[in-house]
């Protein structure tokens, strides 16, 4: 027989919501898990083909006695880092949406534990 108090009371509503807590965080950590080994990219965007052009005539500028091989060299490889920023960014976002969820769930259940046994023992 459960003997309802406001302790009690108290009790089981935070063992509810940290169940719940539980329940979402899990979730959100599979799905986080799922998306680590997903081929593609969420935030990057195509890389417009005209900033290579764009970065020949901004080098161009800036060393007029460069030669066009250079200038081009440059360009090229200011093009690799730009398409490189958006891929790091991404792993970014991406281990922190898991650590995140991990973190969650790790919180979470042993408050809600902790919360129902002492629940628990005062409905005894």
């Amino acid at each position: 027989m459960v003997r309802w108090s406001v302790r009690s009371v108290y009790y089981y509503l935070v063992s509810l919501i940290m169940l719940l807590t539980v329940v979402f965080g899990s979730v959100s950590l599979v799905n986080a898990v799922i998306d680590m080994f997903q081929p593609d990219s969420f935030y990057a965007a195509p890389i417009d083909p005209s900033r290579e052009f764009y970065w020949q005539q901004e080098y161009r500028r800036q060393f007029p006695d460069a030669s066009d091989e250079q200038i081009q060299r440059w360009a090229r490889e200011r093009m690799e880092e730009e398409q490189k920023q958006p891929q790091s960014r991404d792993w970014f976002y991406r281990w922190r949406r898991l650590i995140q969820a991990a973190i969650l769930v790790l919180v979470a259940f042993p408050v809600y534990r902790y919360h129902w046994r002492l629940a628990q023992a005062l409905s005894e």
